[in-house]
């Protein structure tokens, strides 16, 4: 079986042609032109504007409905999987009652929801008038929400679909900042004889920095500094990287080091103790861990000593993860952390973290803590401009309809809830501040890793629940 067999054939066919149209943040042209081709076919009105958004209109009878989602997804692949994110598509496979790629991240997060959107404009059934949203980039700094003009929409009610469990409704979402950490790179020859190691922690679950910060998942960055710091010889990094995206908690990090002739031994004993120490505290929750030790060449020189240590240093002490709960029930994380990445990047050593908080102070306290960590080791500290929170409107119209019609057609009540990833949607109350919206889509576990797993049945769950809310909705 292929996708374009399930059911709604609709939904599945314009989502395989999403699969196949390259579309990682900032790369998002050829989908952009892909859906124009799309409503010039069918006749369907849409522009571009400044920043890159698709807006797409139908005309009907009744109350106008914005469909939102983006056109970017997250591009993070195994280490072994070959896959260019610039041209390649993404290889879909069905596993069981699941859909997934082959060695990378899926784009159901958020494709689905563009087909859902692209579906409902050709169902015969949905007369009312529609608008659809697209936005380029909400995966690297929401560029296209921030840069929506005020009079691009003529709607005053949106179905966001950018959300990843179909038993929920999502009123609200925390903000964000994400605060990045500079060093100056200094090099010399050592002043031992190199031995040449290659260290790699690999396998681990990562996920999203906002829906999987409170669950038991590995940093591979914290891991490897850990190791480092705790290495009790003279030692020089050469090279080290670690994480990909800011959103995503780091799977993967590595570094080469090098170390006195004489000591090699002993960098592989303790590799060997801290693996075992691993698997006692992460096994359980990291089957799929993986750690390598292998002797490389030296380069001809490393990292200095003050710097090494730096890096080491601040690895190990910036925070990752949970920060505060929230006290009142439904218990949920309320400030967050997360230690994203270290790379090389324009001749500089570049830490990135990101925070969330749908408090902005605390968002930014955080933040702040960070960059005094940063400044103690002479780091360089940029900012982001950042992102609001979306504050949620409980006894809304729209979300009052959307409970009502959920009910009727499963028997059961949705949850309703703010959750701590972010939304679009708090950009979008800004410009348009009597826009009701709420956040809907299918199950999907997994996001911003290879690990993506979009179910089949949710998806003709939210499909169907769409389509009625916005005939419910006239």
């Amino acid at each position: 079986m292929i996708i374009t067999d399930l059911e709604p054939k609709e939904v599945w066919r314009y989502f395989a042609e999403i699969c196949s149209v390259p579309r990682g943040s900032g790369n998002e042209a050829g989908i952009r032109n892909h859906i124009i081709g799309f409503a010039k076919e069918h006749g369907f009105e849409y522009k571009v504007d400044a920043v890159g958004n698709l807006i797409m209109r139908k005309d009907g009878i009744g109350k106008s409905i914005v469909l939102q989602g983006h056109l970017d997804m997250v591009c993070e692949k195994n280490s072994d999987t070959i896959h260019d994110f610039r041209k390649d598509p993404i290889e879909v496979i069905i596993e069981g009652d699941t859909v997934k790629a082959k060695g990378t991240t899926l784009g159901g997060d958020d494709g689905i929801g563009l087909a859902i959107a692209m579906a409902l404009f050709t169902d015969p059934d949905v007369t009312c008038p529609l608008e659809a949203l697209f936005t380029v980039e909400e995966e690297t700094g929401l560029t296209g929400a921030i840069g929506l003009k005020p009079n691009m929409l003529h709607s005053d009610t949106m179905i966001n679909l950018d959300s990843e469990d179909d038993e929920e409704i999502i009123i609200g979402c925390a903000g964000g900042i994400d605060t990045s950490l500079w060093l100056e790179i200094e090099r010399d020859k050592p002043d031992f004889t190199p031995f040449g190691i290659h260290l790699k922690f690999s396998g681990f679950a990562g996920g999203h920095s906002g829906e999987d910060i409170d669950k038991p998942r590995a940093n591979a960055n914290k891991l490897l500094a850990e190791f480092l710091q705790n290495l009790n010889i003279d030692y020089r990094i050469a090279k080290i990287k670690g994480g990909g995206l800011r959103n995503a908690i780091p799977r993967e990090a590595e570094a080469t080091i090098v170390v006195p002739w004489e000591d090699k031994e002993s960098v592989r004993v303790a590799w060997n103790i801290y693996e075992s120490e691993l698997e006692t505290r992460w096994k359980a929750y990291e089957p799929d861990m993986i750690m390598t030790l292998k002797s490389v060449e030296v380069t001809e020189d490393a990292y200095t000593k003050c710097l090494t240590e730096k890096i080491v240093n601040l690895l190990c002490e910036v925070p990752h993860g949970p920060i505060e709960f929230r006290k009142k029930k439904p218990i949920m994380v309320d400030v967050s952390t997360n230690l994203a990445f270290i790379r090389d990047d324009y001749g500089k050593i570049l830490i990135g973290t990101s925070q969330r908080s749908a408090n902005l102070g605390k968002r930014d306290a955080i933040s702040n803590k960070i960059s005094e960590i940063g400044a103690k080791y002479g780091a360089v500290i940029t900012h982001s401009s950042g992102y609001p929170g979306w504050e949620p409107k409980e006894n809304s119209a729209l979300l009052n309809t959307a409970v009502k019609t959920y009910k009727e057609l499963f028997g059961s009540e949705p949850k309703v809830k703010t959750i701590h990833a972010g939304l679009e949607c708090g950009l979008f109350s800004k410009s348009y501040p009597d826009m009701d919206m709420i956040s809907i889509g299918p199950k999907i576990l997994g996001i911003h890793s290879p690990a993506e797993t979009l179910y089949i049945e949710t998806v003709k769950k939210c499909w169907l629940f769409t389509k009625t809310l916005c005939q419910a909705l006239q």
